[in-house]
C-alpha cells in the first residue's frame, strides 16, 4: 500500500479532488485513510448497485470464491478495470455516471447528509469492534456509549485507540502532503512533524524517511496484517505506534542510551514491550488481552530483528 501512496500523482481539479475535499471535511484522517473502510464502503454500493437491477445475490459467493483463488492484480490496472466495467454497465442500463456521480456528489454535500453520514460512523465507532457494516445514523445507541469517545473516566481504552487512529492517519496523510489538520489542533504538530520529514528526502522502499518510519508486517502467525509507525524524536528518545485489526497501542520510551526505536524494541523480549504498549491503560487488561499484544510484540520485535539485520542487536 506504501508504494502506491508514494507514487500517488496529485488529483488535481477533478471529481476524484471533489471526492477527496469531501472527505476531508466529513471523516478524520483516521478513518477517510482507512483502505479496509474505503473497501467496504465501495464493496457496499457495488452490491447496492446489482441489487437495485435485480442482481440474484446467489452468484456473489461464487465470484468471490474465483477472485479471491486467483493471484493478487495491479491495483492500477485494476481500477481501470472497475472504470471500464462500470461504465460499460452503465451504459447498457441506460445511466449517465457522469451525471449521476455529481448528482451524488452535490446531495452528499448537504449540510443535512454530512450529519447523518458522521453520525453513522459514531454509531459504528460506539460498537468497538472491527465490521465490514455500516453504522446505523437511526439506530438506538445507549446515551452512555455516545459519551464514550468524549469521556476519558468512561472509556480510557476506546480514548487511547482513537487517539492511536488520528496520529497514525494524520502522520500518514502528513507525509503525502494532503488534509492537514485546523490551525491549532493538536494533531496538527503530528501533521507538519511528517510533512517535514517527508520534504526532507524522497520515500524510499515504502518507507517514511529519518523520524518517522512505517513498517509493514503481512499477516501471519494467525495475526492480522500489522502497521507500526516507528519515530525517534532523537537518538535514545522515541516512540512505536501499532495497529492491527482496528485497534492501536502506543509504546514512548524516553531514556534508550544512543539507540534508535528500533534498535531498542529489538534488543527487547515480547512481555516488556507488550507491557509498555498497554501502560496506558487505566482499567485492568484482561489476561486475553494481555496474550494477544504480547503476539503483535513478538511479531513487531522479530520484524525489527530482521529489518536491522546483520547488524548485532544487544542489550
Amino acid at each position: 500500500m506504501q508504494a502506491a501512496l508514494a507514487s500517488r500523482q496529485p488529483v488535481g481539479s477533478s471529481f476524484q479532488a471533489d471526492v477527496a475535499e469531501w472527505m476531508g471535511q466529513c471523516f478524520l484522517p483516521s478513518l477517510y485513510s482507512n483502505m479496509t473502510e474505503r473497501g467496504d464502503r465501495l464493496l457496499e454500493e457495488v452490491l447496492e448497485l446489482l441489487q437495485a437491477h435485480g442482481y440474484d445475490k446467489a452468484r456473489v459467493p461464487t465470484l468471490v470464491d474465483y477472485v479471491f483463488g486467483r493471484p493478487d492484480g495491479d491495483p492500477a490496472q485494476e481500477v481501470g478495470g472497475v472504470m471500464v466495467t462500470l461504465a460499460g454497465y452503465c451504459w447498457v442500463a441506460g445511466l449517465n455516471m457522469h451525471t449521476a456521480g455529481d448528482a451524488e456528489l452535490a446531495r452528499i454535500n448537504q449540510p443535512d447528509v454530512m450529519a447523518k453520514i458522521r453520525a453513522k460512523q459514531e454509531a459504528k465507532n460506539a460498537l468497538h469492534f472491527d465490521t465490514p457494516l455500516p453504522g446505523s445514523a437511526d439506530a438506538s445507541v445507549p446515551a452512555q456509549a455516545l459519551d464514550l469517545p468524549y469521556s476519558l473516566d468512561a472509556d480510557p481504552a476506546g480514548i487511547r485507540a482513537r487517539v492511536c487512529d488520528v496520529i497514525t492517519g494524520t502522520l500518514m496523510v502528513g507525509a503525502q502532503g494532503h488534509t492537514p489538520p485546523p490551525a491549532g489542533h493538536w494533531a496538527e504538530p503530528f501533521w507538519k512533524a511528517a510533512r517535514a520529514d517527508a520534504a526532507a528526502q524522497p520515500v524510499d522502499l515504502g518507507q517514511m524517511p529519518h523520524g518517522i518510519r512505517l513498517v509493514e508486517i503481512p499477516r501471519r502467525n494467525g495475526l492480522d496484517p500489522i502497521n507500526v509507525f516507528v519515530q525517534d524524536y532523537e537518538l535514545g528518545r522515541g516512540r512505536i505506534v501499532v495497529t492491527c485489526y482496528g485497534q492501536a497501542w502506543c509504546g514512548f520510551w524516553g531514556a534508550m542510551g544512543d539507540r534508535t526505536v528500533m534498535q531498542f524494541v529489538a534488543a527487547c523480549d515480547a512481555d516488556y514491550v507488550a507491557g509498555n504498549m498497554l501502560s496506558g491503560r487505566h482499567e485492568h487488561v484482561k489476561k486475553h488481552e494481555r496474550t494477544y499484544v504480547e503476539r503483535i510484540a513478538t511479531e513487531v520485535i522479530t520484524e525489527f530483528r530482521t529489518l536491522l539485520a546483520p547488524k548485532a542487536v544487544t542489550l
